[in-house]
């Protein structure tokens, strides 16, 4: 388990992925792709502090079979 300390308050502590706040936000979405952020945070367990953050945008192609209908 990876450990951390806290810019904040020093507190040192051990997280698991289970710890992790992950999140998604739908940013767009067409016939043949859609678009998704995902954001990555972590907060210190004694302050509250938010310690770790990131966000990255995917863009996953379909594989359709069949067609779109309006």
């Amino acid at each position: 388990m990876p450990k951390f300390k806290c810019g904040h308050c020093g507190n040192v502590f051990e997280f698991e992925i289970d710890d992790l706040d992950i999140d998604y936000e739908v940013e767009s979405m067409s016939k043949t792709s859609i678009e998704i952020t995902i954001t990555i945070s972590l907060r210190c367990p004694k302050c509250g502090k938010r310690i770790l953050y990131g966000s990255e945008s995917i863009t996953i192609l379909f594989k359709i079979i069949g067609e779109f209908i309006k």
